[in-house]
Parts: C-alpha cells; structure tokens; sequence
C-alpha cells in the first residue's frame, strides 16, 4: 500500500502527480538500467519527480517486490545530480 501523500501548504507548485504514472517511471528506471534524468518525456513527469517518490515509498516498504534486488539498488544508486 502507497503510504498518504504528505500535506502541502495552500500556495504555488504543481499539482501532485498520480501514483500509477510515478510507478510506471520508477519500475522503467529500474528494470531499464537508464539513470533518473534520462527518463523519457512520455512519462510526464521528471527524473527528480520519480526519484524523490522512490525514496518516500522505499522505507515505508512500497517498493515493487516484483523487482529483483539488484535491479532496486541500482535505482538507489542513480540518484539525479
């Protein structure tokens, strides 16, 4: 289960992206072996987006269990600079 999104002060930014499309991308990063910046623009969303959202649902367990460990380190490791 995808843990709640966290509250957000009334003000500027973008609306929240959906969970499913933020899934599709990490599962791509992942399983593809591109880094986070390198995701493609179909995705809708950026690398920084998809990588922030890995680190929020990863220690709360949400990692797809589908994936094969080394798959989910190397997504670890490609953090966006």
């Amino acid at each position: 289960m995808v843990p709640p999104a966290p509250e957000r002060p009334q003000g500027g930014g973008h609306r929240r992206r959906g969970d499913r499309e933020v899934l599709a991308a990490i599962i791509f990063v992942a399983t593809s072996g591109c880094t986070w910046n390198q995701l493609l623009p179909g995705f809708g969303l950026s690398g920084v987006t998809a990588f922030r959202r890995f680190t929020e649902w990863t220690p709360a367990g949400t990692t797809p269990t589908s994936l094969p460990a080394p798959t989910v380190r190397q997504a670890q490791q490609s953090s966006p600079r």
